[in-house]
């Protein structure tokens, strides 16, 4: 669990406990006024609350732009590797192509020699 789920629970349990006690809270006058910071106290941890909910789903999002962002990065990576095998492939046989042209070359050369000769 994130440290931010933990802050959350501890928030919710709180406020709970204050829901409870402004319940059972007596209506004279030193609960009234402790009944009224238990209510800006419980108004204060809603909005904690919210704000750490909305904090965890940008964190989740952000988890999963990150995931997907990794994902592309490998595929790209493994399409630059196959891209560099193809790329010595056609070197080797551009060179094995000219080598056989040079040999093909060659031997036409002899022949035309031996033509001239005769």
């Amino acid at each position: 669990m994130s440290c931010l789920e933990l802050e959350v629970i501890s928030l919710q349990k709180e406020k709970e406990e204050l829901v409870l006690e402004l319940q059972t809270a007596k209506k004279d006058v030193n609960q009234a006024k402790l009944s009224e910071r238990r209510r800006k106290r419980l108004q204060e941890l809603e909005g904690q609350i919210a704000d750490l909910k909305k904090k965890l789903n940008e964190q989740s999002k952000l988890l999963k732009l990150k995931e997907s962002t990794e994902h592309t990065v490998s595929r790209l990576n493994q399409e630059i590797r196959m891209m560099k095998n193809q790329r010595v492939q056609l070197m080797r046989q551009m060179k094995e192509d000219a080598e056989k042209f040079r040999q093909w070359k060659q031997k036409k050369d002899k022949e035309v020699i031996q033509l001239k000769e005769r």
